[in-house]
């Protein structure tokens, strides 16, 4: 029998079945846990993870999908669940517990009849299988990635990887990190070796979906998004990769539809407020866009997502639609902030692509008076003085 750590010395049950919640709650304590909680309620699981976020979690999908999502989603916000000493309970095996289960990196399930015997082994087996130092590593790493600490997140994640090469959960982890940080190539170097290795898995295949989206095949990637959807329509995250792969395609009523579903399941997410506001916008639906907007976001994020839209559009060919969301955009955020001095850039190049010099040169000017240390206005001025000299749309797409 194994002794927890003093770390995770604490245990979070979420049964509905009183007698399997009992038992459970019995071994537990023979192991050394303090139940804090023990209940059919995700808010009262929610309200002890935030008291001790770093609690063993014991959870039983006969809560049914959507509640497992949701329990797990919110698990997830107070400490890594790969991190966390994690065991899924199953009567039987299906698609969608396994699809579940590889979208939070659940690798502890106790499928079938559960005995006394069964449930101890299992909980020996989660208690067991992460050593403290490496449990820790993970948790500092979640920790750096939320205060957008990306240079120290990749650091712990590399160094954690070399020294675990085999651990699933821990390249899948350096994966993200690496496409969230635009390493294409090194991500997709990792990715084919752990699918070489261990098969696919509906996160694995999120991560190519991911790629191809990067390389401009939207239709494979929304096949490969839809597969695990069917199986757990409830993953936000995937929710989100549906909706801005189906607005990469101009898909733009289905890609609202995936977000007012992510928005449905988090009403505070962000991404897919943002991804639902960029489709009105390339819809041209720009008082509908503003709406949303309005009282719930600020200067810079207004800013990022109309430049995110006026990017796509004039990409796309539709350069008049482009310079109209510079414009509207500028117009509601004034000339002040510095932000809009990118704006203004941004406009500059769109006016040269629809060969308007005079317009573009007014842009650069503008831009320069706003943010007078804003170098690259200036240099995109004096080129477009030349005669035959007229800059590609290169647009600023972090703002």
């Amino acid at each position: 029998m194994n002794s927890p750590d003093q770390q995770s010395a604490k245990s979070v049950v979420l049964i509905p079945k009183p007698n399997l919640r009992t038992l459970a709650k019995q071994l537990l304590r023979e192991r050394g846990y303090d139940v804090i909680a023990s209940a059919d309620s995700i808010e009262a699981v929610e309200e002890a993870l935030q008291s001790f976020p770093q609690a063993l979690l014991v959870i039983d999908f006969d809560i049914g999908l959507e509640r497992t999502n949701d329990a797990f989603r919110r698990a997830q916000s107070y400490d890594s669940l790969q991190a966390r000493p994690t065991l899924l309970l199953a009567g039987q095996v299906s698609q969608s517990l396994l699809t579940v289960a590889s979208d939070f990196q659940i690798t502890r399930l106790a499928i079938g009849e559960i005995t006394l015997t069964t449930l101890g082994s299992h909980l020996d087996a989660v208690s067991a299988e992460r050593e403290v130092n490496h449990r820790q590593k993970l948790r500092e790493i979640a920790s750096f990635r939320r205060r957008g600490d990306m240079i120290r997140t990749g650091e712990l994640l590399m160094e954690l990887q070399a020294k675990n090469p085999s651990d699933q959960r821990v390249n899948e982890d350096l994966i993200d990190y690496l496409l969230t940080t635009e390493k294409w190539d090194e991500a997709q170097a990792v990715l084919d070796t752990v699918v070489a290795s261990y098969g696919s898995s509906s996160r694995l295949m999120q991560f190519k979906a991911r790629m191809l989206m990067r390389q401009g095949n939207m239709t494979e990637a929304i096949n490969l998004l839809e597969e695990s959807h069917i199986a757990n329509p409830f993953h936000v995250d995937r929710l989100l990769d549906l909706g801005q792969a189906l607005l990469a395609a101009n898909r733009h009523q289905e890609a609202i539809s995936y977000f007012n579903q992510a928005l449905a399941i988090d009403q505070n997410n962000r991404q897919a407020r943002d991804g639902k506001v960029t489709c009105h916008l390339v819809s041209d639906d720009i008082n509908e866009a503003l709406d949303l907007l309005r009282g719930a976001a600020s200067a810079r994020e207004i800013a990022a997502i109309f430049n995110t839209a006026a990017v796509i559009t004039t990409r796309s060919g539709q350069i008049a639609q482009g310079i109209k969301l510079y414009e509207t955009a500028i117009a509601v955020l004034g000339k002040r902030d510095p932000v809009v001095a990118r704006l203004l850039f941004n406009l500059g190049l769109a006016y040269c692509k629809n060969h308007k010099k005079d317009k573009a040169a007014t842009a650069f000017r503008l831009a320069l008076q706003i943010d007078r240390t804003f170098s690259k206005a200036g240099h995109y001025l004096n080129r477009i003085s030349r005669e035959h000299d007229t800059p590609q749309y290169e647009a600023i797409t972090h703002l």
